[in-house]
């Protein structure tokens, strides 16, 4: 769940896994996978860096690779890489005889 700013300043809490795009016209406008529609005062990249914050708190017991590691320590959560980017390099990753360590 993340939370929204609508432009009337109410605050929504929404759930990141329903969104099905986000565009910018110049508002920022949510369209959810049911077709509603969310207008937001948080920009595109502030609505993704909500997501991203938002996944990686879900996903934070599992043990990352080394590179993505070594991408996130020290870093604040600006979208920097495309989702492209991350399957490229979690492909390389696996070419490197690195088991994952067990929970």
């Amino acid at each position: 769940m993340i939370k929204i700013t609508r432009l009337n300043g109410t605050e929504v809490i929404m759930n990141a896994e329903l969104i099905e795009f986000i565009e910018s016209t110049p508002e920022t406008v949510i369209t959810l996978i049911d077709g509603k529609r969310l207008t937001s005062k948080e920009s595109v990249e502030e609505v993704m860096e909500k997501i991203i914050a938002y996944k990686q708190a879900i996903f934070s017991h599992y043990p990352l690779h080394n590179k993505q590691k070594a991408h996130m320590e020290g870093k604040d959560l600006k979208v920097t890489r495309s989702l492209a980017d991350w399957i490229e390099n979690d492909d390389e990753s696996k070419n490197e005889n690195e088991e994952p360590k067990s929970l």
